[in-house]
């Protein structure tokens, strides 16, 4: 007979990584335990690419001086 942790690992392997996202998320709650910090998903935006950099760099230069 297979052991309760033998059974949860066939079980947590067949979950999606959505599924097994919020799964941790519950573990994590239950035990107390405080979930890593995640950076912000504007982090590195500027460095998509040149274009990119560019438009993002004149909008916040256009909104610092007033949209003129």
């Amino acid at each position: 007979m297979a052991s309760d942790r033998e059974r949860l690992r066939h079980i947590v392997d067949a979950l999606s990584d959505d599924e097994a996202r919020e799964l941790l998320a519950v573990v994590r709650q239950r035990s107390g335990e405080q979930a890593p910090k995640r950076r912000p998903s504007w982090v590195g935006a500027l460095h998509e690419g040149p274009d990119f950099a560019k438009q993002a760099k004149e909008t916040i230069r256009a909104e610092l001086s007033g949209g003129q």
